[in-house]
Order: C-alpha cells, then sequence, then structure tokens
C-alpha cells in the first residue's frame, strides 16, 4: 500500500500542493494541544533560548565560507554591490561545487560531505551568507505549481523555497545626507523624498526561472525554515529506512513550529510506518485542523480510518479529496503529463483541457496542450496553443516555447 506523505524536498522545477484554507484558529490550537505529548514529554524542549541556539547552529557557516566573505565582500563599502559579489559567488564559486540532489537535505557544515546540493541548502547557505555580509534575507515559499509523483513507493508532493530581501540604493554618505533633508515645494504641496523608492527588492532562486515567475510568495521566519529542515531530513530518513531518526526529526519539526502543516503530516506518515496509529491518525487530525485543505493528510487519514474499520469516514475524506482535486487544475496538470509519459496522449489531452478550463491564464497548461497535440499529429492546433502559451510566458521562460516550436517545425517536415 502507498503512502501519501509531503515532503519539503525544494525542486527548483516541481513545488507546492494547492492553495489551502486554514481552519479555526481555537480549533487548530485545541487540537495541537492535544497532540503535543507525541513530540515533547519535557518543556525545556520547547524553550526559547534552545529555539535560538538551534537557529544560530542552522545559520552557521563554515569557517572556509566565512574567511572568503571577510576576504572579498565585506571590505565592498555599499550593500547593493556587496549583494551583486556575493550573488556572483553563489552562482559561480558556491553552487558548481555541488550535484544537484533534490532528495538530499544537509546542514551547511556537512555539506562537503555529501558533494551534493538542492534548493533548500542553497537558499540556506545563502540567506546565512547574506546576513553574515549585511545584506537583508529571508527565506520565501513559492505557491508555484503542484505536481504530483511518485519516490520509493511513497507519492511525493514538493514544494519550493528561495531567497528575497530589500537592497538600499548606493548612494554616497553626502548623496545620503542630501536627501535626508530634501523638501521642496510645488504650489500649496509639500514633497519629500520617497524612501521606498531608493530600495529595491531581490530574489535569488537556484532556479532562475522561478524567480522572475508570478507565483505567490510569503517570507516564513527562520523557525518555520528550521521547522522545514528538519520535516525534510525526517522523510529522507524515513526513504532511507532510518526509523528512528525519522521520528527524532519529525518531533524537532513540531517543537520548532506546531503550526506547520508540512511537519504534522510528515510525523503522522512517520508514526504509521512505525505502527503508531493511533499517534499518527492525530498527527494528520492537527494538520487538517491547521488547514483543512491538507490533501497528504486527508488521504493518509483516510487510510488510518479504514485500517481501524471507520468506513464512513474513510468514504467521506475520500470524496473530498477526489472532488478537490477535479477542481484543481495543476492535478490535471501533473495527470496530463503522466499521461504522456505513459504513452497515453488521448488521455492527456483531455486533462490539459480541463486544466485550461479552469485556469486560462497559465502558460504551462498551453505548452502541455501544445505538446500533446503535436504526438497526436494535430500540428495546426499545436501552433495555436504554442502562441497561446508564449502570450503567458516571461522572457526566460521562452526556452519552453522555442523548444516545442522547434519539435512541431520538425513533426510538420516529417508528417
Amino acid at each position: 500500500m502507498h503512502s501519501i506523505t509531503l515532503i519539503f524536498i525544494l525542486l527548483c522545477a516541481t513545488v507546492l500542493t494547492g492553495c489551502a484554507t486554514s481552519a479555526d484558529a481555537p480549533a487548530a490550537a485545541a487540537m495541537v494541544e492535544d497532540v503535543r505529548e507525541l513530540v515533547a514529554s519535557d518543556q525545556a524542549a520547547v524553550d526559547d533560548s534552545a529555539q535560538q541556539r538551534a537557529i544560530a547552529d542552522f545559520l552557521a557557516l563554515p569557517q572556509e565560507v566565512r574567511d572568503y566573505l571577510d576576504q572579498e565582500i565585506l571590505p565592498i563599502p555599499h550593500q547593493e554591490d556587496r549583494y551583486r559579489a556575493l550573488r556572483h559567488w553563489a552562482f559561480e564559486d558556491f553552487q558548481p561545487r555541488y550535484s544537484y540532489d533534490p532528495g538530499f537535505t544537509a546542514p551547511l557544515d556537512r555539506l562537503d560531505e555529501g558533494g551534493r546540493i538542492n534548493c533548500f541548502s542553497f537558499s540556506n547557505m545563502f540567506v546565512a551568507a547574506a546576513r553574515y555580509v549585511g545584506v537583508p534575507a529571508e527565506f520565501q515559499l513559492v505557491d508555484s505549481p503542484p505536481q504530483w509523483n511518485m519516490s520509493s513507493n511513497t507519492f511525493v508532493v514538493s514544494q519550493h523555497i528561495n531567497v528575497t530581501g530589500t537592497l538600499k540604493r548606493s548612494l554616497t554618505e553626502s548623496e545620503e545626507a542630501a536627501l535626508q533633508g530634501q523638501v521642496w515645494q510645488t504650489g500649496t504641496r509639500i514633497h519629500r523624498i520617497d524612501w521606498d523608492k531608493l530600495h529595491r527588492g531581490y530574489v535569488v532562486d537556484l532556479n532562475p526561472a522561478i524567480a522572475v515567475d508570478s507565483y505567490r510568495t510569503r517570507t516564513i521566519s527562520d523557525r518555520e525554515a528550521l521547522a522545514l529542515y528538519y520535516s525534510n531530513r525526517s522523510v529522507e530518513a524515513l526513504l532511507a529506512g532510518a526509523s528512528d531518526a525519522a521520528l527524532a526529526y519529525g518531533r524537532q519539526a513540531i517543537v520548532m513550529d506546531d503550526k506547520s502543516v508540512t511537519a504534522w503530516s510528515n510525523l503522522g506518515v512517520i508514526l504509521s510506518r512505525a505502527g503508531n496509529t493511533d499517534a499518527a491518525r492525530q498527527a494528520y487530525l492537527a494538520a487538517l485542523a491547521l488547514d483543512r485543505d491538507a490533501e497528504t493528510a486527508a488521504v493518509n487519514l483516510e487510510r488510518v480510518y479504514r485500517r481501524i474499520g471507520e468506513v464512513e469516514k474513510a468514504d467521506t475524506l475520500a470524496a473530498q479529496t477526489a472532488a478537490r482535486r477535479k477542481r484543481n487544475p495543476y492535478y490535471h496538470y501533473s495527470m496530463g503529463e503522466a499521461m504522456l509519459q505513459q504513452g497515453d496522449p488521448e488521455r492527456a489531452l483531455e486533462h490539459f483541457k480541463d486544466a485550461i478550463s479552469r485556469k486560462e491564464d497559465e502558460r504551462l497548461f498551453y505548452y502541455g496542450l501544445a505538446k500533446t497535440q503535436i504526438r497526436l499529429g494535430q500540428f495546426e492546433k499545436a501552433s495555436r496553443n504554442l502562441e497561446q502559451a508564449r502570450e503567458r510566458s516571461s522572457t526566460t521562460d521562452l526556452w519552453r516555447f522555442e523548444r516545442l516550436s522547434s519539435e512541431l517545425h520538425s513533426a510538420t517536415n516529417n508528417g
């Protein structure tokens, strides 16, 4: 039997589950309190000072990196210029030293041991390095399109993370001092410097295409980021067969952030695999109390109910999940991609059409539809949908258009 889990594996091209509606706060708080015993029998485990120490360790840079930043980045006088130099280091020096592995989340002090990096590790390093050199940086979750994948007999839904911050424009001290006092009058209106216009936001992403797309985003605290790191490690340990380590990481995730739907859902899977069905049920209920649309928790809870003979509750959850998926355009998009991979373009076609009928402004759906129509020999329709996709694409995403246009041209000539 397959289990559904939510791993915070930050794939650069895969993404978040569908939009969620939070349950009312009192209900969520009550449920979390009911299951707190699952993760902490000792109140010292959730002491603020202990959490702060854990966050400090999470963001601690290796000595080699600190030495480089001290010599090459910190001496640069202006914040914006330090940011540019740091970004160049991140993409031209730091990143190329590692192979990309979405399923491996290493702490900063152990990256060299594994020689692997994913989007979380990259973002973790950039946030820590940026703050070290005085560049504002925060973790940012990206609401990019969801995918449903299979890995080691476990369905995996992925999330994505990157880095964001706001930079001060590079001004000399005298320029800034002059602007501070600058006031002028037009008729009866007094004008002052709009300091917001002297700042600019930035995004750093292991996948630059995601950084420029118009996905919804939200910054998260260091505590939330650390909880997701622990949750990532917990499922990676679970998939590697290290059940004790998985449970330990899962508990740490909840201790850091007991409002994390991801952490509760992952902990439920770990407890279920350990045979603790009742505790798993409570963890899934905690996730659903925080987010009634948490699909991974709902599907796993359904299976728990079937296991313990509560068929009516299981059937209700299954019906709700099926209805929610049918309404989700990204579910149909993922199913369309899956059908293409399985060699069933006719079924893929219907899923892509369903996706477009539910969300007409998503370029990925038109690319998927055009790709399918090329496979089916529907070249004229494919050309029209490629144009629809191009109109909705950013400049950095036009490689999809070029690639599929070339494929269409070759298929048309060969036909």
